[in-house]
């Protein structure tokens, strides 16, 4: 007769209960720890790590980087896919933070998503923040020849001098970055397979130059970047691109694969302001060699 009690998941093989692991929740894949001694460590193996300390509001910031650093001890020989940290660094805690990313990026990380998010509880409301408190990327960063994914929220970004580029990068994703129009340029220039470029309220920049050789750029989103001047386009495998924002220069060069566009200038007031651009955006939305199905302005 067969045993009911006979425990069959945690007979199975310890790849096929990680990646099950992965499938959860870290929160979840953690609280498994206390099934039994089989259980207790196998969560420290899951191939995507999610810090999400908006969410333990109860602890400490020095607690934070104790959880964290007891974390990485239990898995320094393992490879990370995927790593997600929603933290808000200080002055003082910005070592520990340096140091976990470095033991991401040398052992390969593919997706990195970063948010140091201001909107802590012991920094005081809205009006506290500034921009000298933002933790400034390391430079390591860019010597990662595995990144695929990176998605930057509330820090600086500056590129070294010897940045060659992220060969593997394919999505941008950055929100509330310090970074020049210089840096975005090299960013965009040295990424050959990057198809995915969002750039949200990003407010040092003032003139945007989406082109280069090569370049394969399938997505473009930009919202909110409020000192704004000009933006050049000139990128020919572009499918989609959304503009929402100030009234700005726009100058588009090659977008003969363009297929969806979304542009809204939120500040269309003077009517001779408006009747320039709608005659940009009506030229370039009606011209022969684009394939444009769909275009949607808050003014036309």
């Amino acid at each position: 007769m067969e045993n009911k009690d006979v425990d069959r998941i945690s007979n199975l093989p310890d790849t096929v209960l990680n990646h099950i692991l992965s499938l959860l929740p870290m929160k979840t894949a953690v609280r498994t720890s206390v099934l039994s001694r089989r259980w207790r460590y196998l969560w420290a193996y899951i191939p995507n790590i999610d810090f999400n300390f908006m969410e333990l509001t109860t602890l400490t910031r020095k607690e934070m980087v104790s959880v964290v650093n007891r974390f990485l001890q239990l898995r320094k020989e393992i490879q990370t896919q995927r790593f997600h940290l929603c933290f808000c660094p200080s002055k003082k805690i910005s070592f520990p933070v340096t140091k976990w990313i470095r033991f991401i990026t040398v052992r390969g990380v593919q997706e990195l998503d970063l948010d140091f998010t201001w909107r802590c509880s012991d920094l005081g409301s809205l009006g506290s923040f500034t921009w000298r408190e933002q933790f400034k990327l390391p430079c390591f960063v860019f010597n990662c020849p595995t990144i695929t994914l990176l998605k930057l929220d509330f820090c600086v970004l500056s590129l070294p001098s010897y940045f060659n580029g992220l060969r593997s990068l394919k999505i941008l994703s950055l929100s509330y970055v310090e970074i020049s129009d210089e840096s975005i340029w090299r960013l965009i220039l040295n990424c050959p397979v990057l198809e995915s470029l969002s750039i949200v309220y990003c407010h040092l920049l003032k003139y945007l130059k989406v082109s280069g050789p090569g370049l394969m750029l399938k997505r473009l989103t930009v919202m909110s970047l409020w000192n704004l001047q000009a933006i050049e386009i000139d990128t020919p495998s572009l499918l989609l691109l959304q503009y929402d924002g100030k009234m700005i220069d726009l100058s588009f060069k090659n977008i003969s694969q363009l297929v969806d566009a979304m542009i809204n200038f939120e500040d269309c007031q003077e009517a001779e302001w408006c009747g320039d651009h709608k005659k940009t955006i009506r030229t370039f939305t009606c011209h022969d060699s684009y394939r444009l199905r769909s275009i949607s302005s808050g003014y036309l």
